[in-house]
């Protein structure tokens, strides 16, 4: 790439030369402006100028106005940036805000003041015509009536990666965000090219677009505060004022933009996340009925052996643990795939009127050979009935989890009692036992399967860690809740809570 250094030192024109060719640039060199002006006619490659502010006879302001006046008239074409304005580097020993000013309003791209760090000039220019491209795959819409400032803040916003799409009225500007395929990501305009007849941009682009996440800059030639107030109240995120300079606009715009950025690979996250969700939820389906058939066929086989009669003691020893630890790894197999399945696919519920006094004898019923082969005492207060609409399997679930659970962590001696009382519109039940209780600390969090951990029961009893988890996503799907108390060292308490079942339903 080929720059031309205009700088009517010799000293300064060697020093910024050495330093764009050890970045691998070209450098051609001009004494002053009259130099500058034909060396861009006669060298149409030119890729970018660094031009001194105070030189004889003709300045750097003037040499950048009149460049910039050729180039749209349309004198010479050629230039890198797309919309044919050449970058412009004034590198000046006298840097003032009003200098600033002035050479924004004329076009200048970048300042740098004179006595620089070794490397500060190489970096601006490889940010111009070697720019990083950090906000790339974002979309600005332009709407900006004078050529030369769409051109500027085309090029400004190009260093950067995003994207400019110039129109020239406020109706192609808002009939572009009316389309749903058109990716926009920030709308700076011109307050003088806002309205529609008697309507403003920003207030349609709020209301009737209803796009209230997209940062709306208006562009304004004074800084008027009641102005101001207006075209916030119209819908406007932020207002520049012209001439713009570059570190304001940079600053201004890098806020909303990095925003958007973020919301950008936020969605481009959630929807690879949505994907993955996907393919996890495949393979669990996939692998339901490969893991549960094998499993099926060991613990049916070790059930026949167990009542072979010519088994020694020691075989029949090894037959019986087969089956445990069969039956525990299905249980574990049935609670991750409840687990990986209960948000992506509700349960399979159909619900019913039953009596929930009969269900939660049966599960009684059922856990009382593990209470008593363990030593713990099990009791239950039923009322003589409470009928609920609720889905069989699922209470059948909750209920045995629960008991099972308080059987696991009470020690030989201590007591599991089931409670259930009619309150309301609701049945609730309780299962308290007298175990080794939680401690504060692992309640947060008890009912999470994402930090839920298995914890061994006092005899040794292993668990998936999972079963509170599935217990509370059931309750949840029948329009109940759960809670909990307990006490280190004096048990636990379990409540759950499900409506009652309308009157006409049974």
């Amino acid at each position: 790439m080929k720059v031309l250094v205009v700088d009517d030192n010799r000293v300064s024109r060697k020093i910024i030369g050495a330093e764009l060719r050890s970045g691998g640039y070209e450098t051609l060199e001009a004494a002053d402006g009259h130099e500058a002006l034909k060396m861009v006619l006669s060298e149409p490659d030119i890729d970018l100028l660094t031009l001194d502010v105070n030189m004889p006879k003709m300045d750097g302001y003037e040499v950048c106005h009149r460049l910039r006046d050729w180039e749209l008239s349309g004198r010479f074409k050629g230039f890198r940036d797309r919309e044919g304005v050449m970058p412009v580097i004034f590198v000046t020993g006298d840097d003032t805000f009003a200098g600033r000013q002035k050479g924004f309003e004329v076009g200048a791209t970048e300042f740098l003041t004179k006595g620089f760090a070794h490397g500060e000039l190489l970096k601006k220019v490889n940010r111009i015509l070697k720019p990083q491209r950090a906000m790339a795959g974002l979309t600005v819409l332009l709407l900006e009536a004078d050529p030369m400032v769409r051109a500027i803040l085309s090029g400004y916003l190009d260093e950067y990666g995003v994207a400019v799409r110039s129109v020239l009225d406020a109706d192609e500007a808002y009939r572009l965000l009316r389309d749903p395929t058109a990716s926009v990501h920030m709308l700076i305009l011109d307050e003088s090219m806002a309205s529609m007849g008697d309507r403003n941009l920003c207030t349609l682009v709020r209301g009737e677009l209803a796009m209230a996440e997209l940062p709306i800059i208006v562009v304004c030639v004074s800084d008027d505060r009641a102005r101001n107030l207006a075209l916030f109240k119209a819908g406007a995120t932020d207002t520049l004022v012209k001439p713009l300079v570059k570190e304001e606009l940079f600053a201004r715009l890098n806020v909303f933009l990095e925003v958007q950025r973020l919301n950008d690979e936020l969605q481009q996250r959630v929807v690879s996340l949505q994907k993955v969700n996907e393919l996890k939820d495949e393979f669990i389906a996939a692998c339901s009925h490969d893991l549960r058939s094998p499993l099926s066929g060991i613990l049916g086989m070790s059930e026949l052996l167990s009542h072979a009669g010519n088994l020694e003691p020691v075989q029949r020893d090894m037959v019986a643990r087969i089956k445990r630890s069969g039956q525990f790894l299905l249980t574990l197999i049935h609670d991750i795939l409840d687990v990986g399945t209960m948000d992506s696919q509700p349960f399979d519920l159909q619900f019913a009127c039953f009596d929930a006094v009969e269900v939660g004898r049966q599960c009684v019923e059922t856990a009382a050979y593990t209470a008593d082969k363990k030593g713990v005492q099990l009791t239950t207060t039923l009322p003589e009935s409470a009928s609920i609409q609720a889905d069989r399997t699922s209470v059948i679930r909750i209920f045995h989890n629960l008991l099972t659970n308080a059987i696991k962590f009470t020690d030989a001696g201590g007591s599991v009692a089931m409670e259930m009382v009619v309150v309301d519109e609701e049945v609730v039940v309780s299962v308290k036992d007298s175990g080794v209780g939680i401690a504060p600390e692992d309640l947060v969090g008890l009912f999470d399967r994402y930090k839920k951990k298995s914890t061994r029961g006092t005899a040794g009893e292993r668990g998936t860690g999972l079963g509170l988890a599935i217990v509370k996503a059931l309750v949840e799907k029948h329009g109940g809740h759960i809670e909990v108390t307990s006490t280190p060292g004096l048990g636990s308490t379990f409540r759950v809570a499900l409506p009652k079942a309308p009157p006409d339903c049974c």
